[in-house]
């Protein structure tokens, strides 16, 4: 049977829903988006991927870095829907409340993978 994660199930689906609809928003058409699980020792990994425009590695080393609330620089999406970054921060800070994390892999043009991790 599967462990439980310890959190709040409204945040954990504000953290899913914001970083899906980013991944959304960032995919031309015709890309590809992802998400799964696993559970490894005491935690769950949930990623989501997508093979979306990137981010720049500043930007990514500012988020994995980051420990403040400030967002990051918002770039438009592919059908020029504009952002503030802020989305991502909150995402952010939700998780750390329930002792977890969220760590962004990404490079310019390859796509981006979002991991949030929660204690079981």
């Amino acid at each position: 049977m599967p462990d439980v994660i310890i959190g709040d199930e409204l945040r954990l689906s504000q953290i899913i829903n914001n970083l899906v609809s980013n991944a959304i928003k960032y995919t031309p058409k015709g890309g590809a988006i992802s998400i799964n699980a696993e559970q490894t020792d005491m935690k769950v990994s949930i990623h989501i991927a997508d093979t979306g425009v990137g981010i720049p590695q500043k930007l990514v080393d500012e988020f994995n870095d980051s420990t403040t609330g400030q967002p990051l620089e918002s770039t438009p999406g592919t059908n020029k829907e504009k952002g503030t970054g802020l989305g991502l921060m909150l995402c952010k800070g939700f998780a750390g409340l329930m002792h977890g994390r969220i760590t962004l892999v990404s490079a310019p043009e390859k796509g981006a993978c979002f991991t949030v991790e929660l204690p079981v």
